[in-house]
């Protein structure tokens, strides 16, 4: 029958055989020649996973000069996210203050996909750019309000712009003036002047809404293909 020196004698090893293998209970502290498993990594040139399947164990990857592989995603990040629409098939004169978008009874605002690292992130605009599918650069002077969300109050193309009260709580985060452009070969460009100087957001998911006015009476073309870019600094 086994005793108390028996149970003592296997408690025993099974310590020293932890020891040995470097298993070590929770919040014990290091001790000077303590035993350990080494941990093994496999050289990825470019990084890929080495599983097939989600939940599948795998093991670390590093690269040519043995940096593991991480992905670093509290640090901040620039990129560039692009808004476009189309507007209606007429030349219909634009007066300032009037909507410009893609519809005469049922317009969307542009969307900024993209703009936040995650649901609920936040960042900086520090940039813009307009492009237009026409060369023309008489009057083409637009104003670009920014939201967190889809803007409720969106007039119709060619109507009169309106603000309503429900937008406050859709965070009106600032508006890009766009007053100068220079013509090219087939459209033409406008660097942005942001108020404030960077635009800070947090967005409600993570793209950004817009909505453009004309700021003087602007002959459009036919169809004309408005493209606008925002540098964006991600927190």
């Amino acid at each position: 029958m086994s005793g108390i020196g028996d149970t003592e004698v296997v408690g025993g090893l099974a310590y020293r055989l932890c020891k040995l293998l470097g298993l070590y209970q929770e919040d014990v502290a290091h001790a000077s020649g303590d035993y350990g498993i080494q941990l093994l990594a496999v050289r990825k040139d470019s990084a890929a996973a080495l599983a097939g399947t989600d939940g599948d164990y795998i093991p670390l990857i590093v690269d040519a000069t043995g940096h593991l592989y991480v992905n670093a995603t509290s640090g901040g990040r620039t990129l560039v996210v692009a808004g476009t629409f189309t507007r209606p098939a007429d030349t219909t004169a634009y007066a300032a203050g009037d909507a410009v978008n893609d519809s005469t009874s049922a317009p969307a605002a542009i969307t900024f996909a993209s703009c936040a690292r995650a649901t609920g992130g936040s960042g900086y605009i520090t940039s813009a750019q307009l492009n237009k599918s026409t060369v023309t650069t008489t009057n083409a002077q637009f104003r670009l309000r920014l939201y967190a969300n889809t803007p409720s109050s969106l007039a119709n193309d060619n109507a009169a712009s309106t603000r309503a009260w429900a937008d406050r709580a859709l965070r009106c985060i600032g508006y890009i003036d766009f007053t100068t452009a220079t013509a090219g070969a087939d459209c033409a460009i406008s660097t942005g002047t942001l108020n404030p100087l960077m635009i800070p957001f947090v967005a409600v998911g993570t793209s950004l809404y817009g909505k453009l006015e004309a700021l003087a009476a602007y002959a459009p073309g036919n169809a004309e293909v408005f493209y606008i870019t925002l540098g964006v600094e991600q927190n």
